[in-house]
């Protein structure tokens, strides 16, 4: 049985997970600029 991806979705995959990886960098940087300001 072959249980392999699509290449197609393998990509959509990782950039779904880039995507989510660079939302949460910019919410954490957000954070931390938060914590500095006060």
């Amino acid at each position: 049985k072959d249980v392999r991806l699509p290449v197609q979705l393998q990509r959509a995959m990782a950039a779904e997970a880039e995507a989510a990886r660079e939302a949460r960098a910019k919410v954490i940087a957000a954070e931390g600029e938060q914590k500095a300001a006060r």
